[in-house]
């Protein structure tokens, strides 16, 4: 069963749909094992609107990219995700496959996803959750890009207290 790291975040009554979206994700049929990150608060990145609150979520899943990809669009939709918004803009739920084992997939399905090593609202929960998962392409650990990272910029995200499946 491959690792697979997922990246949650809201801005739309944003703390209960990512407590809800990690709560629907432990009791998720073939994703098993599973932890996730503290939750943070940032702001929008390429719009102004409300902060978001992004968490991350690690397990081992029993099946392939699809069927996860098909699950986690299924969460969004049910959290009434506008999927004909603009990429930057407001969104009740936003869940993305950022690591799916080592596989390396860019095109399609973005296996990793490039915000990974580039948003400190991904990097950040990520390198949390799983400090030394090895980047396939990179070969560096997430703790070491997320060190890079925070030397290269001010950490623009805030913890949030609280279990992130509560609520």
């Amino acid at each position: 069963m491959p690792k697979v790291l997922l990246s949650l975040g809201s801005n739309v009554d944003a703390e209960s749909h990512v407590r809800r979206a990690v709560a629907q994700l432990q009791a998720l049929p073939g994703l098993t094992q599973t932890r996730s990150s503290r939750l943070y608060s940032a702001p929008a990145v390429g719009f102004a609107g409300p902060d978001f609150v992004n968490s991350a979520l690690a397990g081992f899943w029993d099946g392939g990219r699809e069927p996860l990809q098909s699950a986690l669009r299924a969460l969004e939709d049910a959290a009434s995700r506008d999927r004909t918004a603009p990429r930057f803009a407001s969104r009740t739920l936003d869940i993305d496959l950022v690591l799916f084992g080592d596989e390396i997939h860019p095109e399609g399905s973005g296996i990793p996803r490039e915000e990974l090593l580039r948003e400190a609202f991904v990097l950040r929960p990520c390198a949390e959750l799983e400090p030394d998962w090895v980047h396939p392409l990179s070969q560096r650990t997430l703790a070491e890009h997320w060190q890079e990272w925070r030397q290269q910029h001010a950490d623009p995200l805030t913890a949030l207290a609280g279990d992130p499946a509560a609520g």
